[in-house]
């Protein structure tokens, strides 16, 4: 059984892959190199890595996930969107509900 093949399946080209790859190495260097030099103070530092980690996440869906805005990629870009939404449910909800415990438990301190 191999992968299924067909005139709807997209495929990337070799260039976009090598894209990729740069742009995953620049992105993970520019990360790493602002850590290791400790040369930004801590919230410039936080806001770099951020931004580094969500152009990362772009690059690795555009170029290696093929999810271009195709009309043959509409349901994958609307299952990533729901998936994005469900995470960000999960992790605020997470934080307000370790929040509110922390509030709770100081009552009577």
């Amino acid at each position: 059984m191999g992968h299924a093949q067909g005139p709807n399946i997209p495929h990337g080209t070799l260039s976009d892959y090598i894209w990729g790859l740069i742009w995953s190495v620049i992105l993970t260097a520019i990360a790493f190199g602002v850590v290791m030099t400790g040369s930004f103070d801590k919230i410039t530092t936080i806001v770099i890595l951020l931004v580094s980690a969500v152009t990362q996440i772009f690059v690795q869906l555009f170029y290696f996930l093929h999810m271009k805005r195709t009309p043959d990629q509409s349901w994958n870009i609307i299952t990533g969107l729901f998936t994005i939404v469900q995470v960000l449910i999960l992790f605020v909800g997470t934080l307000w509900v370790m929040y509110h415990l922390y509030i709770n438990m100081q009552i009577g301190y």
